[in-house]
């Protein structure tokens, strides 16, 4: 993926665009595969206290009620709820453009090893079978 004008990413495969944000709004990557409100989706919220923050969505809502902005920390959190911040848009998108990047190879991995679970378990592999429960 890669940023052009106006903060839209594109993709051979999809476009994405992330909107211009009002302070308080945010927007939403994608979810992990086969998951529904797990609150991990990456996510940038622009701040009503200036600036934005880029991580895990449940993270950020956390930051964003203790009033953490870019003039108090860098990031907040540690490994996988860990949340950035920036005073820039331009460098708040590229971190979410990165985070989105990351999911979707993940997502595109664990889809292809799904689906070749799934032609095993219709074959009659009983293994397969009891497998497609961790999707």
């Amino acid at each position: 993926m890669r940023v052009i004008a106006k903060g839209i990413m594109t993709d051979m495969k999809k476009d994405m665009i992330i909107p211009r944000l009002m302070a308080g709004k945010g927007f939403s990557g994608p979810e992990f595969y086969g998951c529904c409100n797990t609150g991990t989706r990456p996510c940038i919220f622009h701040l009503k206290l200036g600036g934005w923050s880029v991580g895990p969505e449940m993270a950020c809502r956390e930051a964003m009620r203790f009033g953490l902005t870019y003039k108090t920390k860098t990031y907040y959190g540690e490994g996988n709820r860990r949340v950035w911040f920036y005073k820039t848009r331009v460098s708040a998108v590229r971190r979410f453009t990165t985070l989105c990047e990351a999911r979707i190879a993940e997502n595109e991995a664990i889809r292809a090893e799904h689906l070749a679970t799934l032609a095993k378990a219709k074959a009659g592999d009983m293994e397969a079978v009891l497998a497609l429960g961790d999707y």
